[in-house]
């Protein structure tokens, strides 16, 4: 069987003085299918040279790409002994579903099981789930501690109908809690009514209910939504909420107006209140919304959220306000604004975005974000700029680069931060990317708009963190 390898090593700089701090790296191995088969991780947290921690896993695959194991390995402290294990064991249908699990944990790396949990399901003719058992043995002795079971139904278009939960919290053969759900549909299988049903003491006696009921227009769109509770099963309704929508010609949401009613059984008297209305334009992009809250019911809006938007002939947003109103006096209280621009693919090529916190006209806090790509629209570097108190001076500065190998693939990245702006790198963190398949080794490094990458063959595995290779370089502009 033919495998692939990733390697990914990343060294971090905290202070940009040249000397790296600590290094970690993961190498990875794939299938034809792109399936991992196993992971390494590796990390040298003071970049002594000597690994601190250490963990893997392994996996393996049915010939239709389904996990059939994993095994995952912690070595708490790098010194060659197991401090963590745990495995996980499936199997499967012929069509796929899954009709078991087992899962086994060593949790301090002695060789002895210390927990193992396992489920069973079982599917109809249409792969619709109709039962899942569960059970949990929390110290491994062979023995039950507890389980739940559930059991669906369906109709004859596959919709749920039914959902039943029950919970041997103790493994004695009794049942301590239940919960069900039952619901129906439309001919459009849009759902019409849910009730669920809580028994908390497993006696058979309903504790807690609660039912939506919900209407929709010829489209499928919710039109209306009713949900009740009934606290403790006595058929008085404790509280109630409740949301009607309007909707366009093409589907999109104009307002919503939701109420919530806490107290419904005390007579009502105190609600919430909630309404949106939006606008579009022909595309059907969000041209205008606005929000309004009245928290306690008395009629007045408490606090008022609008945003306008504008977008260019491809639907790219091209800029955007947004504008809070804390007490609903009619005064905007804070105000956000972002200004974008893109390059004739859609990618965006900078953004800029302002803050007045407190609706006086000047801005508190601006910042700027500036992208490039190459010709396969892969990015390669994000500038930041922030001036976090709206002077007019950089406060802080990053930037972001990377480089791609002829197929796409990354080959490296490179953070860099210059925490107050004065031209001093504070902060620097690279990460290389390495692929190995089929006897290929490639490694990238970046110089300018210039791709650059190593192509050669060997037949050992790469150690990032202690081995380097010297070889020949095929320079490619993109």
């Amino acid at each position: 069987m033919k495998t692939s390898t990733q390697i990914v090593t990343t060294n971090t700089d905290d202070n940009a003085d040249g000397i790296i701090d600590s290094r970690y790296s993961y190498t990875s191995t794939y299938d034809q299918r792109g399936n991992e088969l196993t992971g390494v991780s590796e990390s040298d947290t003071n970049a002594d040279g000597i690994i601190d921690f250490r963990y893997s896993s392994s996996n393996t695959y049915d010939q239709r790409g389904n996990q059939l194991t994993n095994v995952f390995e912690s070595d708490d402290n790098a010194d060659g002994l197991i401090s963590y294990r745990s495995s996980s064991t499936y199997t499967y249908d012929e069509r796929g579903n899954q009709l078991t699990g087992v899962f086994e944990t060593d949790s301090d790396g002695d060789s002895l099981l210390d927990t193992r949990s396992s489920f069973t399901n079982t599917y109809d003719q249409r792969g619709k789930q109709l039962t899942s058992v569960s059970e949990f043995d929390n110290n491994a002795d062979g023995i039950v501690d507890s389980s739940y079971s559930t059991t669906y139904t369906y109709d004859q278009r596959g919709n749920q109908l039914t959902y039943a939960s029950e919970f041997d919290d103790n493994a004695d053969g009794n049942i301590d809690s239940r919960f069900s759900t039952t619901s129906t549909y439309d001919r459009r299988g849009n759902e019409l009514t849910s009730v669920f049903e809580h028994d908390d003491d497993g006696d058979g006696i309903v504790d807690s209910r609660s039912s939506t009921t919900n209407t929709y227009d010829r489209r499928g769109n919710l039109l209306t939504g009713i949900s009740e509770s009934d606290n403790n099963a006595d058929d008085t309704i404790d509280s109630r909420s409740s949301t009607t929508n309007t909707y366009d010609q093409g589907g999109n949401l104009l307002t919503n107006v939701s109420v919530s009613e806490p107290y419904f059984d005390r007579g009502g008297g105190f609600y919430a209140r909630y309404s949106s209305t939006n606008t579009y334009d022909q595309s059907g992009n969000l041209l205008t919304g606005v929000s309004e809250y009245d928290k306690d019911g008395d009629g007045k809006i408490d606090s008022r959220y609008s945003n306008m938007n504008t977008y260019d002939l491809r639907g790219n947003r091209l800029t955007g306000v947004s504008e809070v109103d804390d007490n609903g006096d009619g005064t905007v209280d804070s105000r956000y604004s972002n200004t974008n621009t893109y390059d004739q693919q859609g990618n965006q090529l900078t953004g800029v975005s302002e803050y007045d916190t407190n609706g006086d006209g000047i801005i508190d806090y601006r910042s700027s974000t500036t992208y490039t790509y190459d010709r396969r629209d892969n990015i390669l570097s994000i500038f930041s700029e922030s001036d976090n108190d709206g002077n007019g001076t950089i406060d802080f500065r990053s930037s972001e680069t990377y480089t791609y190998d002829q197929k796409g693939n990354q080959l490296s990245s490179l953070s860099e931060s210059d925490n107050n702006a004065d031209g001093i790198i504070d902060y620097r963190q690279e990460t290389v990317f390495e692929y190995l398949g089929e006897g290929q080794y490639a490694m990238g490094v970046s110089t300018g708009d210039v791709e650059v990458f190593a192509e050669d063959s060997f037949d050992s595995q790469v150690n990032q963190l202690s081995e380097q290779f010297d070889l020949p370089f095929t320079v490619s502009e993109f």
